[in-house]
């Protein structure tokens, strides 16, 4: 199989991870630590096609599905990471700092290429021992796959577990946010889309300045804390679409215009560039 420079790969993943033995003692563990399958080559640790039908995630998924009870009616699904596990990243620690009034009326649970891992599981292995290399070069059939895989886990995990809004807070380029809108749209269940169309429109002029194909800004977790708000006091909170990667660039492309007409009519005008950047950016070259 294909392992995509898989030595270096695995090597890089291996220090950053740093999760090769049990975190929860030999004897808890979901797969007996004698049958793991951490090795250089293990389809565990790459973004191949043998990563999705590896027989230790479905195991492990079916005992969530048998064993999980959730302890609330909302559900909040975001990004898995490249650190394990995820709870130790600064990613989850910004969502769960953010949401700290309302963390007693939701269940926090990660869509990963491996499937879908609420947080109680997320020290288990291969939760917290695999490795994805989640760039843009990943091949398209690799995509396919993921989706469809990833998707029907993740539409199994909602049907046995009912809840009664599902969020899901992920970068506008997730996979897993794709592979949660599959498992939505055929359940015919709704989704709360974090950042939504709501926030984009009111940050659509600084997108230039911001990373918003990272999932980490302060209006995205504005707006979520601002739907969990509501949730927390029983007000109805409508399904959300957030905005696509190719709206988003788009945008970026229309200030970019606008921004570029904008400058020569200020040197027009007989503007300093000081002076310009000031007006258009506040002073921040």
């Amino acid at each position: 199989m294909n392992l995509f420079n898989s030595r270096n790969f695995y090597n890089s993943i291996s220090k950053s991870r740093n999760v090769t033995t049990s975190l929860v003692g030999d004897e808890k563990e979901i797969i007996p630590p004698n049958e793991w399958d951490l090795g250089p080559d293990s389809p565990l640790l790459h973004p191949v096609k043998e990563h999705f039908y590896h027989p230790h995630p479905e195991r492990a998924f079916q005992f969530v599905l048998d064993n999980f009870k959730p302890l609330h009616d909302i559900v909040l699904f975001t990004n898995c990471t490249a650190k394990k596990p995820y709870s130790t990243t600064h990613t989850y620690k910004k969502i769960i700092g953010a949401t700290k009034p309302y963390d007693d009326i939701y269940d926090l649970v990660t869509i990963s290429s491996i499937g879908v891992i609420p947080t109680q599981y997320e020290k288990y292995y291969p939760f917290a021992h695999y490795a994805w290399d989640d760039n843009h070069r990943t091949p398209e059939e690799i995509k396919k796959v993921f989706y469809q895989v990833i998707g029907d886990r993740v539409k199994k995990f909602l049907e046995k577990f009912d809840y009664k809004y599902v969020i899901g807070v992920f970068r506008v380029t997730s996979k897993g946010k794709k592979a949660l809108k599959y498992a939505c749209d055929q359940l015919n269940k709704p989704l709360i889309e974090i950042p939504s169309e709501i926030t984009f429109e009111k940050i659509k002029d600084n997108l230039m300045k911001m990373n918003v194909f990272q999932l980490l800004n302060s209006e995205t977790l504005g707006e979520l804390n601002d739907v969990l708000s509501k949730l927390s006091k029983g007000v109805h909170v409508d399904a959300r679409k957030s905005w696509t990667p190719e709206q988003v660039k788009d945008a970026i492309r229309k200030r970019q215009k606008e921004i570029k007409e904008l400058k020569k009519q200020l040197m027009a005008e007989g503007k300093t560039k000081e002076e310009i950047y000031e007006m258009l950016y506040g002073g921040n070259k």
